[in-house]
């Protein structure tokens, strides 16, 4: 499941169907552990890829042309890594171009690790959430038992 978080962060793949499965397959606290472990190395990987490649200069440059990318610098600076990285991740722009794109600033790996898993924690337990609501939905429709407490999320 590891493997699985970790393929859509880097390939810039959706991964919420893989979350779902997760949360189909596993418990809730299981899979939004190996969530949140899957998305975590699936962010380390892209961002440490591109910090340490040299054509790091032409993603700086890159970064200047553009208004949008302008001012994620310019909250680097001015709001500090952390609340720029949390906040990125909270925004509506897509997770796996902002695990490239974070890495251009100088941000610190622990930082941007931490601002990154905080930030992108409503979104892990929204999709395993969901995924549990698939398994409950199928359960009742085969006619099985379902708990209120599925029911009542659902």
């Amino acid at each position: 499941v590891i493997a699985v978080c970790l393929l859509p962060m880097t390939l810039i793949l959706p991964k919420d169907p893989f979350v779902w499965i997760a949360a189909v397959v596993f418990s809730f606290q299981v899979a939004l552990g190996l969530c949140v472990l899957g998305t975590a190395l699936g962010m380390a990987f892209p961002f440490l890829l591109t910090r340490y490649t040299p054509l790091r200069k032409h993603q700086l440059r890159f970064f200047n042309r553009y208004r949008y990318t302008k001012a994620i610098l310019l909250g680097v600076k001015k709001a500090g890594p952390f609340s720029t990285t949390v906040l990125v991740r909270l925004s509506p722009i897509p997770y796996p171009l902002t695990n490239y794109l974070l890495a251009v600033p100088d941000i610190p790996f622990h930082v941007y690790m931490a601002g990154s898993v905080i930030g992108y924690m409503p979104a892990n337990v929204v999709g395993v959430l969901f995924g549990r609501n698939i398994k409950g939905l199928s359960a009742l429709f085969q006619g099985q038992h379902v708990p209120a407490s599925q029911i009542a999320y659902a």
